[in-house]
């Protein structure tokens, strides 16, 4: 697995912020370099919220334009891998992506931040 950009800039909107509640979670950042076509994405989340073991959102938008992927879940690791082609078209430095994934059940005790997600990509 090849790193393929470095995250700037970045915050996380909800769709449904009331506690113990389900939602769907967006990433939006910068990339400080290049992304190769077919990169793809690894967020590791905290305890404390809950995404559905099979998640019906699943994409990543860039440049106007909307890739699809499958995320698999893992509630062991506290991580959700993005795979299947991943986006199809290299991404220049600098550029502003979006990752959705849902749906995710809220903290039932108090909302967590950004700085509780931690986000990767990567091309194999």
């Amino acid at each position: 697995m090849t790193t393929a950009a470095t995250a700037s800039a970045y915050y996380l909107t909800q769709s449904n912020y009331a506690l113990d509640s389900t939602a769907t979670y967006t990433i939006y950042y910068t990339s400080y370099n290049l992304m190769e076509s077919g990169s793809t994405f690894l967020i590791t989340y905290p305890s404390g919220i809950e995404p559905a073991s099979t998640l019906t959102t699943c994409n990543a938008k860039c440049g106007g334009v909307s890739y699809s992927m499958t995320c698999t879940v893992s509630s062991s690791a506290n991580t959700i891998t993005f795979s299947g082609t991943g986006i199809s078209n290299s991404v220049s430095a600098g550029s502003k992506i979006e990752i959705s994934f849902g749906p995710v059940t809220n903290p039932s005790t108090n909302l967590y931040t950004i700085d509780s997600l931690s986000l990767t990509s990567y091309s194999d």
